[in-house]
């Protein structure tokens, strides 16, 4: 009897040794766990940072490319209507110079054109006014940013007028549209503190296009400091992002626009079909063409596109391998 209770007492230290390691195994696991789930959430909030912030840019960038290739086509059109005013002129093109008033007559013919002339004009200002509005445009307002240590709100990194990124990395750095924010507009983490690159000169239209953010926050290990020795750590996220350059070539006048209405027949028209109808200033209808009101339909009389090649530059979003550096340290969010 004696023996059998002292061995109890051997079994019942070797179950305390068990429960102790099998427990601080547990708590490894945990804040092995923990750390991973931070540093992949300090990661996915970075390259959602840095995308956000670039993406306004790429919008700016693409609409001076939709800009310009309006300018384009209202430059060829205006060409193409002062060449055939000459055509009129100069009796070229099967019109003919003897009626009067009548038939396919080269005054009637010319004096519809100086009214198509006129509008394809005003266009072209219109177009070109809209891409000066562009380079002039005002930047975006920040909203304001978070505060730091000290109760001062955070600087805004330095941009050239007209960049959007300042005003999106704002957006970002502050507590505006979080995700826990309980406004239900899931956006960005704001568990994170965020900072960009020491400045954003290489943003706006025309530059380089290159944004680095960096998501920081310091983690509380799950298993207290006093048992085993574990500091809290900083999950430290760092992305680049810049604009990526597509170019195409394409001919507008040849080319079949997909997003286009099917016509008759039930193919669909080029991005810019075959122009042969001026405004109908007689009342007699002129769509389809009236012949009789003068206008030709003939070539040297139409603006036919299929010899204008564009050549046009659009811009996407894209991640990029960080280049510069930031200090986190003290932009580390307490958590």
């Amino acid at each position: 009897m004696l023996g059998s209770h002292s061995q109890r007492g051997q079994t019942l230290i070797f179950w305390t040794f068990a429960i102790a390691a099998t427990l601080a195994l547990a708590f490894f696991v945990m804040n092995y766990a923990n750390t991973i789930r931070w540093h992949i959430r300090a990661q996915n909030a970075a390259d959602s940072a840095a995308m956000t912030t670039i993406a306004p840019d790429a919008s700016l960038n693409n609409q001076r490319t939709i800009a310009l290739y309006a300018l384009a086509i209202d430059e060829y059109r205006i060409r193409s209507i002062t060449q055939s005013m000459l055509n009129a002129g100069n009796s070229v093109g099967g019109c003919n110079p003897n009626l009067d008033d009548s038939g396919v007559d080269c005054d009637n013919a010319y004096d519809q054109e100086p009214e198509a002339y006129d509008k394809a004009v005003g266009e072209y200002a219109a177009a070109l006014a809209y891409l000066k509005g562009l380079n002039t445009a005002a930047a975006p307002s920040p909203v304001s940013m978070p505060k730091d240590s000290s109760g001062k709100p955070q600087p805004l990194p330095l941009a050239p007028a007209g960049s959007a990124a300042p005003a999106a990395f704002s957006l970002v750095a502050s507590d505006t549209n979080c995700w826990d924010s309980g406004i239900g507009k899931p956006a960005f983490d704001c568990a994170f503190s965020y900072a960009a690159n020491p400045d954003l000169q290489n943003t706006g239209l025309g530059s380089s296009e290159y944004v680095e953010v960096v998501a920081c926050r310091s983690i509380t290990n799950v298993a207290p400091k006093m048992f085993f020795g574990l500091s809290p750590f900083k999950a430290v996220g760092r992305a680049a992002a810049t604009l990526r350059a597509i170019t195409e070539t394409f001919s507008p006048g040849t080319q079949v626009d997909p997003d286009a209405t099917p016509g008759p027949s039930g193919t669909k028209p080029a991005y810019q079909p075959i122009e042969s109808c001026p405004p109908d200033i007689n009342g007699s209808g002129s769509q389809p063409c009236n012949l009789s009101d003068g206008w030709m339909a003939t070539a040297p009389y139409i603006v036919d596109y299929s010899g204008l090649q564009i050549t046009a530059t659009f811009y996407v979003p894209a991640a990029t391998a960080p280049q510069g550096g930031i200090q986190v340290t003290p932009l580390c969010k307490p958590g």
